[in-house]
């Protein structure tokens, strides 16, 4: 049967009369929970089901009146549930003891309903003193009661301002109800705007529309606003205040001059920025384009890249600050891309390695967050400024590679881990600049686990390419499923002709190896961190940026069906270790941690059970900087150490 409304009392004038026939006073009190909104369930002796409308937490128990009812019957259940939702929506985390109450003639019972999240009712303390009908702060009204041919009752109808009911039904009560506002609520007073009965004095803001003290008079018209803070909804216009009964502004926006590629004195724009008509043509250096000096490369950039591109190739520029933005380099699909023009993709051609994705663009903002994927590389041509205060993110995932990783060449992968005697060994970590470390033994066997992957000499230093994956852990029997190793960070190379500016988080990690699964399997080795290249004319590491490329941690090794926890993903935020997974249980072994500025653990040996993974090596940062690099403020990372101009 579908819950029904139920009429709720609240605090006010008439509330005691409603249940001067007999009823209930129910106390809902929120004591060690987590729900943050509740509601008042009613079951009658004839199975009718009867509801309040959302109860939200504070700093008071909630009261509610139930008023006897034919309709109920002698005889009602009664049990408060708990929403973790501020509304009530969703599921319900939390429920009271339920209580079965028999209605006096004429008396009002008191029930405590207590949302206790597993304690004792006995704990939250004593039921309130039988005073009045309290709301205990509580402002929604839900509506009359429903009976099951939908019938309300009582009928909604206008909402009176000082009754302490929600006359009309739509959940706001008096004074919060928007049709009270100037009407008369008690005493001579009147609705606020600010939903209080109170005796207007004067006009209380000056800024709202309304007439505060009803004189007649709203806002700057009335002579009580002289002098005070107005708005005048321009947003070019500041710090206005009433003047003359006219909302008058003491500053208004003046454009800058235009610059090089800029037409007019500018206008003031709905953002309060300032907008120009676009020059075209020749600018210093490079070719006016959208209002902007494109400017050639004062460098040769890496990677066999030839900036020399016709003006109609380059996006304008790019501001990623809508949430979660999404770049594919197999498909070079977009995803997510704030509603700009996307930038239209290039390749590179490579032999015996992965090609090269290049976008380019007059500029970029990361402000949010912008994840790469797909098996190739992505390198951003930026032709004027960029700035990452962001993240930037193009790590491996758990087994889900980055993009270009594994790299086309990686033969430094970790390698499987064997069975032996029903026990799997873990799976190496993979290597790069750092090598991986070897998967766990099992049984005394030191051939069950899989051998870490060995660094790579990369010549030159700038070469643009992915880390490599984690070896798999062996599963314990024949047919059954191996922990898959963890992910091959990506490449990212981002080349700006003009400043790059990095106040937030560019990474490239491997991803942690997973945990074994059932009757002793290995768990698998850590991806190896892949390999950022950041190149400017003028490259900035400001306060709080962070440039990671860390390996995974080794997954756990199972104990029987005690399946072992995945190794964690190297580390963004942080130039400390990854984590490897804890082991399943009893003789099993705990992965090892992932590299960074310290070179990665090492998987212990399980005498009888299952081992845990090797730890993932580091992948490679370079950074290269035309004009002296700058490296300022506090709480900057750089995992592992990079090489070329930066310190």
């Amino acid at each position: 049967m579908r819950p029904r409304p139920l009429l709720l009392l609240l605090l006010g004038f008439s509330a005691c009369s409603s249940l001067e026939g007999g009823g209930l006073k129910a106390t809902v009190r929120f004591f060690m929970t987590d729900a943050q909104c509740a509601k008042v369930f009613v079951t009658g002796s004839n199975n009718l089901v009867v509801t309040s409308g959302p109860l939200l937490r504070g700093t008071r128990d909630k009261v509610v009146g139930i008023a006897q009812d034919s309709k109920l019957g002698a005889t009602v259940n009664v049990q408060a549930k708990g929403f973790r939702a501020a509304d009530c929506s969703g599921d319900v985390i939390d429920e009271s003891e339920l209580k079965n109450v028999e209605f006096s003639s004429g008396e009002v019972d008191l029930v405590l309903l207590v949302l206790k999240g597993g304690m004792s009712p006995s704990d939250a303390g004593p039921l309130p003193d039988a005073g009045p009908l309290d709301d205990g702060g509580m402002t929604q009204d839900d509506g009359g009661m429903k009976d099951d041919g939908g019938l309300m009752l009582p009928d909604a109808g206008p909402e009176q301002c000082g009754n302490g009911i929600d006359d009309d039904r739509d959940g706001l009560t008096d004074c919060f109800d928007g049709d009270c506002l100037q009407q008369d609520c008690l005493f001579g007073r009147r609705c606020t705007s600010i939903g209080v009965c109170a005796v207007p004095l004067s006009e209380v803001t000056c800024n709202d529309g309304l007439d505060d003290d009803g004189d007649g008079k709203a806002d700057c018209l009335d002579d009580d606003c002289n002098a005070k803070s107005c708005a005048d909804s321009n947003v070019c216009t500041f710090a206005e205040t009433c003047v003359a009964k006219v909302c008058t502004p003491s500053v208004t926006l003046t454009c800058m001059s235009p610059r090089e590629c800029q037409l007019g004195a500018g206008t003031c724009l709905a953002d309060a920025g300032c907008g120009y008509a676009a020059k075209t043509g020749s600018c210093d250096g490079g070719t006016c384009m959208n209002g902007e000096c494109i400017l050639g490369f004062p460098y040769t950039p890496s990677n066999s890249f030839d900036p020399a591109l016709p003006a109609t190739a380059i996006s304008s520029k790019i501001r990623l600050d809508c949430g979660v933005s999404t770049f594919n380099s197999d498909t070079l699909a977009f995803g997510n891309w704030c509603s700009q023009a996307q930038p239209t993709p290039r390749i590179i051609y490579r032999f015996g390695v992965q090609n090269i994705v290049v976008l380019p663009m007059a500029g970029l903002e990361v402000i949010n967050e912008l994840r790469l994927t797909g098996s190739q590389p992505v390198l951003f041509a930026v032709y004027g400024d960029a700035r990452i205060a962001g993240k930037l993110v193009a790590s491996g995932v758990g087994s889900a590679n980055g993009p270009g990783g594994p790299a086309g060449n990686c033969l430094f992968q970790g390698e499987p881990g064997f069975t032996f005697i029903f026990s799997g060994g873990g799976g190496g970590g993979a290597g790069f600049a750092q090598a991986g470390t070897k998967g766990g033994n099992v049984s005394g066997n030191g051939l069950a686990g899989g051998l870490g992957g060995a660094t790579f000499p990369m010549t030159p230093a700038m070469q643009l390419r992915g880390g490599c994956a984690g070896g798999d852990g062996a599963s314990g029997m024949m047919g059954q499923q191996a922990a898959l190793g963890g992910g091959a960070g990506g490449a990212l190379q981002l080349s700006v002709s003009g400043t790059l500016t990095i106040e937030g988080f560019v990474s490239a990690n491997g991803g942690g190896g997973a945990g074994g699964v059932t009757f002793n399997a290995g768990g698998g080795g850590g991806g190896s961190g892949g390999g950022i290249l950041l190149e400017a004319n003028l490259l900035q590491l400001l306060a709080g940026s962070k440039l990671t490329a860390n390996g995974g941690g080794g997954g756990g090794g199972a104990r029987l069906d005690d399946d072992g926890d995945p190794g964690v993903n190297g580390r963004d935020d942080s130039d400390q270790q990854a984590n490897g997974g804890s082991k399943g249980g009893g003789q099993a072994s705990d992965g090892a941690k992932g590299g960074a500025l310290t070179p990665p653990g090492v998987a212990q040996d399980s005498t009888t059970s299952a081992a845990g993974g090797g730890g993932g090596g580091t992948g490679r940062i370079h950074l290269r900087s035309v004009l002296t690099c700058v490296a300022s403020g506090s709480n900057r990372i750089v995992s592992p150490a990079a090489t070329g101009d930066c310190p």
